[in-house]
């Protein structure tokens, strides 16, 4: 590594490119569209945990780096304790999901995040690993776009946008959403000579998939990004810039056919459901805030525990109704109704707490550091879409957050080593990890 002392210190990985870890970009190509085959599914899991062990002890000769170690115990501490209480739960639940699989997938979900974790031993490991995730879903995205007819696009359900690779379309959505600003805002450090037509195809991606969920979620990592940003002239224009594009993107989605089914009337059908208005209402809409609403009144009636896990997918197979509203047996759509519900204020604390530091480290250090800062305003994100999705639940989903906390720390780590026991107030306006 070189440092540059002046008045923004530049740090250079010993490593002049990024590039794709072939073991994980064949993982990652593989798992995803086949994830629904569960013995495809346990073979790839168990071909990747077997090469990380070799390789890793290879190279340790048994003996594990304490970077390593801590890592570990920060995911066990967060993920891992989470499992636990979802293990335990069963001991309270109040319903019983018969054929229940969750707590097989939380398992198997916390032992890829250590195995990830084992693996990425440096800065330059967890680059490449991410870099390994994008390359593969851009893989998959030109996949999607040549086999699905355009018919497909933004449809619902198993019919949407995704199907040829067995993923949900608010899945690809939700992936593409948090690959579009990494390959936009950090496309460069982890490797990509083409990163801002990556992040453009990303977008499309997102807008093709008619996920509202995940295309609000683009301008909210924006405005988020920008808000936690230094208020100077590139900031004001950064502002204007993306308050020009907005305007032009709103203008072309009300008036190209395409874009206005895509983007405006879904849109549009959700502020109709919010203010009760009969005009372009939305039944998916409402469904979900009455799930919320459930979610609540379980909450409220166990505070403590809550349910059990599952215990929201069973209720909902009891109560048929609410206010009016058909409801069908689902979980929740929301990871706080779905926390809530299940794990009470436990379950609320353990997911949450270790979210909340992060989120308070990384906002703190964000002006010594542009991944810090991008680390915080992709945490500020996901709280905001937990209103809308449930990420334990998935692979898909948590993989991407076991990756940017592994970013955080491998960035955090740097700082501190760089700082010692300085505040992030310290003299030193700015550190840059580059490549």
């Amino acid at each position: 590594m070189r440092f540059r002392l002046s008045s923004e210190i530049t740090i250079r990985s010993s490593e002049s490119t990024v590039r794709t870890d072939i073991p994980f970009f064949l993982y990652f190509v593989l798992m995803y569209p086949f994830y629904v085959y569960t013995y495809v599914q346990l073979g790839l899991q168990l071909a990747l945990i077997g090469y990380v062990l070799f390789v890793r002890m290879k190279k340790w000769h048994g003996e594990i780096p304490g970077n390593v170690t801590r890592n570990i115990l920060r995911l066990t501490a967060w993920f891992g304790l989470f499992m636990a209480v979802a293990m335990l739960s069963t001991t309270w639940a109040v319903y019983v999901k018969e054929g229940s699989s969750t707590l097989l997938t939380l398992f198997r979900i916390y032992a890829i995040g250590v195995t990830m974790y084992l693996y990425m031993d440096d800065y330059y490991t967890v680059l490449s690993v991410i870099r390994s995730l994008v390359m593969a879903m851009l893989v998959l995205g030109v996949v999607i776009f040549l086999r699905t007819p355009l018919s497909a696009y933004g449809n619902a359900g198993s019919d949407g946008f995704g199907r040829v690779i067995h993923m949900h379309r608010n899945t690809v959505g939700a992936i593409f959403a948090f690959l579009a600003p990494l390959c936009y805002v950090k496309g460069k450090t982890i490797g990509l000579r083409f990163s801002r037509l990556a992040a453009v195809f990303c977008a499309v991606v997102v807008v093709c998939t008619g996920s509202r969920t995940a295309i609000i979620q683009l301008p909210l990592f924006a405005f988020f990004e920008l808000m936690i940003s230094k208020t100077d002239a590139e900031k004001v224009r950064k502002i204007m810039y993306i308050c020009a594009a907005g305007v032009l993107f709103l203008f072309a989605s009300r008036y190209i056919p395409y874009l206005k089914t895509m983007v405006w009337n879904r849109l549009d059908s959700i502020y109709q459901t919010l203010i009760g208005s009969g005009k372009n209402y939305d039944s998916s809409a409402n469904s979900r805030f009455q799930y919320i609403k459930l979610g609540w009144i379980m909450f409220k009636t166990k505070p403590l525990l809550g349910y059990g896990v599952d215990g929201f997918y069973v209720m909902t197979g009891k109560i048929k109704e609410l206010d009016g509203e058909t409801l069908r047996q689902l979980y929740s759509h929301c990871n706080y109704a779905e926390i809530g519900s299940c794990f009470g204020l436990l379950g609320l604390a353990v997911w949450y707490i270790p979210v909340l530091k992060i989120l308070k480290t990384s906002f703190e250090w964000r002006h010594k550091s542009d991944m810090m800062k991008f680390v915080c305003a992709s945490w500020l994100t996901f709280l905001v879409m937990d209103w809308g999705r449930i990420p334990w639940e998935m692979h898909h989903t948590m993989y991407l957050l076991f990756l940017m906390n592994a970013l955080y720390y491998a960035e955090i780590d740097q700082l501190k080593r760089f700082y010692g026991n300085n505040s992030p107030g310290a003299s030193v306006r700015k550190i840059r990890f580059e490549l």
